[in-house]
């Protein structure tokens, strides 16, 4: 007996038949892995009324205030000195990390109606906490401005110019466009909004906030300029917080600073940094 046409013709069919269907197989685990997300579910982090905290701010409103023009340097570099201020910061180390504080150290003489909290904990409240806008801190890896502004897309964080004189706040978002979009408001509508927001340090990354808002037609000259993060954001900044506590009160936190890394085909927050109070 030997092999016929027709068997070895059925044979050939037979393995084609099990290479493709091994083939789709996989290509079916591949797109599932892209269209399902297993991911535990994660508890919604309530945002808390932070009322009390270690020690009294003076001279820091709790409603959206900026110092006093006496007390920030004004600050209009040539383009020169700019684009030598993010080299620098670059070239001196890798990816640099540049910080953006919640924080602002002022010392009385501005607009602000100083704070009504007395030193200690309580305040008005029970929760002795450092309020979130004292508490947190954010920082981005940014080797160019096109890097940068893709972060602050993806995350749907607004920049915004506070006037010193006046309630008026001027917003730009969707900075990836040759013109972002625009609009106004005022402080009392960002406090009622509560979002969260970050003014600079000495950062080079503020220039480019400056240069992304003047995009916008935004005006920024003798100007305060911060970030405003969405209410979701938020959130996961609050969820990322109390995962990184390991069963610590929020009482214990003295500082959270966040950092941006890629995920898949995005970017996350994660938590890079946590230190705690001391104990009385």
């Amino acid at each position: 007996m030997k092999v016929s046409a027709y068997d070895r013709v059925s044979s050939l069919l037979v393995a084609l038949l099990i290479v493709v269907g091994l083939f789709v197989g996989l290509m079916l685990l591949v797109w599932l892995t892209q269209v399902i997300s297993f991911r535990p579910h994660i508890p919604v982090v309530e945002s808390l009324d932070l009322k009390g905290r270690g020690a009294a701010a003076e001279g820091i409103a709790r409603d959206l205030e900026e110092p006093g023009l006496e007390e920030i340097p004004e600050m209009e570099p040539q383009l020169s000195e700019t684009i030598e201020a993010v080299t620098d910061a670059i070239s001196s180390q890798a990816a640099a990390l540049q910080a953006f504080e919640g924080n602002a150290e002022q010392s009385g003489s501005g607009a602000g109606l100083g704070d009504s909290r007395g030193v200690g904990p309580g305040g008005e409240g029970d929760l002795d906490a450092v309020p979130e806008w004292e508490r947190l801190e954010a920082r981005f890896t940014s080797s160019n401005l096109n890097d940068y502004v893709r972060q602050l897309d993806y995350f749907g964080i607004e920049l915004g110019a506070l006037d010193r004189s006046s309630p008026r706040v001027d917003y730009a978002r969707n900075l990836s466009k040759a013109k972002p979009d625009s609009r106004s408001g005022t402080r009392d509508d960002e406090n009622r909004a509560g979002r969260l927001y970050f003014i600079h340090e000495k950062s080079a990354l503020m220039e480019w906030d400056r240069l992304l808002l003047e995009r916008a037609g935004v005006k920024t000259k003798d100007r305060i300029l911060a970030q405003f993060y969405p209410p979701e954001l938020r959130q996961e900044l609050l969820r990322l917080e109390s995962a990184r506590m390991g069963g610590r009160s929020l009482a214990e936190v003295q500082k959270t600073v966040f950092a941006v890394r890629p995920k898949g085909a995005g970017l996350e927050f994660y938590v890079v940094e946590q230190t705690y109070r001391r104990s009385a």
